[in-house]
């Protein structure tokens, strides 16, 4: 099921076979297996599979049933509506990526693109930082075995040692910034969410177009990504220290004032 992304939506049998390592005949046993239960959508005429309608109310009953979802849908809805720009809450998922839970677009000119449920390298994005910070040396070690790691972009971090270094001081400030990291022109900062035990179990983005916006502003969204992030924890019965908003009305008058 995993082989099917935004990137590959259609498959043929063959190219599943491929992508994890099985003979076409198992393959096409499993897939035709898939199509049957509806989980996959079979053309006949082109020969390719691609997600079927079955997997899709699957993800809706997980979505409208995940409290991460539930707290932080309103959150970052309004947070999106007082600032114009991309916010997103993300989720590590244990192998060094980070994926999209849900995404609300830019008002405005710059358009993410991406879609729910996309992964992407966690060193390369604020939201993957601010996760990745949780985390101690040999957890680290694991998920990034080599020094060096993959360039996304052109400003992506280049090792595991500057990774360490970063994830210091996001510890200490408990925000994470990207610029041009992992999209050229955009930078954002992200902050952990915390569920009623302390762990992080996600993280709040705010992401922005570099040219044309106030360093003030800049500010002003770094406080905000915090502060959404220490609502939605507290929504999720997070009681570690007293959080400065319960409710989005507080947030959005600490919001005006700074305006």
């Amino acid at each position: 099921m995993k082989c099917f992304t935004p990137v590959t939506p259609e498959l043929k049998t063959i190219e599943v076979a491929k992508k994890i390592g099985i003979h076409r005949v198992t393959a096409h046993r499993l897939l035709e297996t898939l199509s049957k239960a509806n989980l996959l959508h079979k053309d006949t005429n082109r020969g390719v599979y691609t997600i079927g309608p079955e997997l899709y109310v699957l993800g809706s009953i997980y979505i409208e049933n995940n409290d991460i979802y539930r707290s932080a849908s309103p959150v970052v809805k309004k947070i999106n509506e007082l600032t114009g720009e991309v916010v997103a809450i993300n989720v590590l998922d244990g192998r060094g990526d980070i994926m999209l839970l849900m995404r609300e677009e830019r008002q405005i000119g710059f358009h993410w693109g991406s879609h729910v449920s996309s992964t992407y390298p966690a060193y390369a994005t604020a939201g993957g930082k601010a996760l990745l910070s949780e985390l101690n040396e040999e957890e680290i070690d694991n998920l990034y075995p080599e020094e060096r790691l993959k360039p996304i972009a052109a400003k992506t971090i280049s090792t595991k040692t500057k990774l360490k270094s970063e994830l210091i001081k996001i510890r200490e400030t408990g925000l994470a910034f990207t610029t041009e990291e992992y999209l050229d022109g955009i930078e954002s900062v992200g902050s952990v969410i915390r569920d009623a035990t302390g762990k992080a179990v996600a993280s709040l983005i705010i992401a922005l177009p570099i040219i044309g916006e106030s360093k003030m502003k800049r500010l002003q969204l770094d406080k905000l990504a915090k502060l959404g992030a220490s609502l939605i924890s507290y929504h999720l019965g997070n009681m570690r220290g007293e959080p400065v908003v319960k409710n989005i009305d507080g947030m959005i008058d600490l919001w005006k004032q700074h305006e």
